[in-house]
């Protein structure tokens, strides 16, 4: 691997590497949040004024619609004093109205009873003339002994027909306490005309017969008298009612237009109220819609003010949105690479120096080394700080680790010098560094351990089969490092980790082959 140095990486540098820089993005946020702060404290005031000014237009418009509705109010008293006048005088005239109306409806009654009456005594009036008529007619078989051509039979069954149609006719026209004493003159009546034709049909007690026939015409006197007198007491009667249905008629539209003329009254009077109590609150109502008009304004005015204040900011945070963010670029995978390199280089070259081994160890790149790295969750992650453990695939696909241990092999003569270093790029204060030496006797062997381990993925922990480099030691001891991690868990897209052309195997055998030449 080339180690020549692209450029000199600081520490801030290869701390971007796996956490991006966001100095200049989250100071833009800082302003962006500042402006945004002041949009809304800016927005926040315009409401608190608004707010304001639209508390007094409410409370103008209370007051305008409490003094429309005191208006209405007086209106409404002044309107139900008027129109309890009238409706006062409207009951009087309606109660004097419904009164003549029962009276045209008792009298247009009365026409049917009229009109009944007036047929009945007609018709007891017809029948009586046709009955005495019938009678007229036997009279000459009393007094001639017999008529050629003439059956008193002819005569007797119309006679009969007609009499009950009288008879009913007396008794619906009679008067209660009278009716005794008529089915008494009934009964003679009936008795008296079967008797005569009686006599007449057989010709026998002409002078009975005769005597009988002027009794039978005697009971009609009385029948035509009735009949007679209901036919007068009808026409009398509806002349009477023809007068006084004029009459009412005459007093009803006297009482209409009386009431007509009331209603009009009470129209001018509702008018003049009206009109009155409007102009005396009209001057009031104009003083506060002035004073509502001038509050509408002074909101306009305030609405245009922090509009074009909130267009002023709302540009400043276009033009800061839009502003590039100015910052270092991370270091490179090369770059990064190198980096980490020399800087492990550096750590051993100084570690031999001082421990005089310079000369010994001329060239260090013929020197036996394992990588190893450390993840979140891994069992050597206790010793690190969380916020230190990253991990970054490359654009070149490979992986790379912010904590990285590095630990080379020098055999001497009866001794194998272990030499370890901690690199971590994100934090250069945490350096390690550490030298062992060890006979070769105390020396069990190299080898490497497959074990199962817990990784966090984006936070998640996940199961892993880590190999780990160990060299072991007599004292149950172990020098180790993870070089290898694949997944256990069936979950797509878990990355797989370990340290590419790190030619692990080929220094477990050269570390082995040496172990057995030196215990030999």
């Amino acid at each position: 691997m080339t180690t020549q140095a692209l450029r000199q990486l600081t520490p801030y540098e290869t701390s971007i590497y796996f956490v991006p820089d966001t100095k200049a993005a989250d100071q833009k946020k800082r302003e962006l949040d500042a402006l945004s702060a002041e949009i809304h404290a800016l927005d926040a005031q315009t409401k608190r004024e608004l707010n304001g000014l639209n508390t007094q237009i409410q409370t103008l418009h209370s007051q305008i619609n409490s003094m429309k509705a005191q208006a209405n109010t007086q209106v409404a008293v002044a309107l139900d004093k008027i129109n309890a006048q009238a409706n006062s005088q409207f009951n009087g005239l309606d109660t004097q109205i419904h009164a003549l109306k029962n009276q045209l409806n008792n009298l247009n009654g009365q026409e049917n009873f009229i009109k009944s009456l007036h047929l009945k005594g007609f018709v007891l009036l017809i029948s009586n003339l046709v009955s005495i008529g019938l009678l007229a007619l036997t009279y000459p078989s009393l007094k001639l002994d017999a008529l050629p051509h003439f059956n008193p039979y002819w005569c007797q069954i119309p006679y009969f027909l007609l009499l009950p149609v009288e008879a009913y006719l007396l008794v619906k026209t009679s008067e209660a306490k009278k009716k005794k004493n008529l089915y008494l003159y009934l009964f003679l009546w009936v008795g008296v005309s079967l008797i005569y034709f009686n006599y007449l049909v057989n010709s026998r007690y002409v002078v009975l017969a005769t005597d009988f026939f002027y009794l039978c015409t005697a009971f009609h006197f009385y029948s035509l008298y009735r009949g007679i007198k209901l036919t007068y007491t009808a026409i009398r009667k509806g002349r009477k009612k023809l007068g006084l249905l004029q009459q009412k008629k005459q007093e009803l539209r006297s009482i209409q237009q009386k009431k007509d003329h009331v209603k009009e009254d009470q129209q001018r009077k509702l008018q003049k109220m009206t009109l009155q109590v409007k102009g005396e609150q009209q001057q009031k109502l104009q003083q506060k819609e002035r004073e509502l008009n001038g509050l509408q304004q002074k909101r306009t005015q305030v609405q245009a003010e922090q509009q074009r204040k909130l267009e002023q900011k709302k540009s400043q945070l276009k033009n800061l949105q839009q502003k590039k963010i100015q910052q270092i670029l991370p270091p490179t995978d090369q770059e990064f690479d190198t980096w980490l390199e020399n800087r492990v280089r550096e750590g051993l070259i100084s570690t031999l120096r001082r421990l005089g081994l310079e000369h010994e160890i001329a060239n260090q790149r013929k020197m036996l080394r394992v990588r190893g790295y450390v993840l979140p969750g891994m069992r050597d992650a206790r010793h690190y700080r969380s916020q230190d453990l990253y991990y970054k695939l490359g654009a070149d696909g490979k992986r790379r680790y912010s904590v990285n241990l590095y630990t080379y092999f020098y055999p001497a003569d009866h001794r194998i010098m272990v030499f370890t270093y901690d690199i971590n790029a994100i934090n250069w204060n945490d350096y390690r560094e550490t030298m062992r030496e060890y006979f070769y006797q105390d020396v069990i062997g190299a080898t490497t351990e497959d074990d199962h381990d817990t990784l966090y993925i984006d936070g998640k922990p996940r199961s892993y089969r880590t190999q780990r480099f160990s060299l072991r030691l007599c004292d149950g001891t172990a020098i180790s490092a993870t070089v290898r991690s694949h997944p256990l868990d069936d979950i797509a897209n878990l990355p797989v980790f370990d340290i590419p052309q790190s030619n692990i195997d080929s220094t477990i055998s050269q570390l082995r082959l040496l172990l057995r030449e030196k215990k030999s």
